[in-house]
């Protein structure tokens, strides 16, 4: 193990978080094939969403609570590289 990635205190989680956890991926997995189709339609800025949301949702059903910091955006003008 990495040093700082997790410290010998960390919370350990109750076994049956554990199991809705994991049910809660195996959904997530299950919607994700299910919206495939209507991703391959999708076009511009209603497919971008609807995947967006589609990985946003492994995180949150694995427990894990996500900071973002800076813009939602790659490569925005004040970053660009020439």
């Amino acid at each position: 193990m990495r040093p700082g990635c997790f410290s010998a205190d960390t919370p350990q989680v109750a076994f049956i978080r554990r199991v809705i956890r994991v049910i809660a991926l195996l959904g997530v997995l299950v919607l994700a094939v299910l919206i495939v189709p209507v991703v391959l339609v999708r076009r511009g800025q209603a497919r971008l969403r609807l995947v967006r949301g589609a990985f946003r949702l492994v995180p949150r059903a694995a427990g894990i609570r996500l900071e973002i910091h800076g813009t939602d955006r790659f490569g925005d003008s004040a970053t660009r590289v020439r």
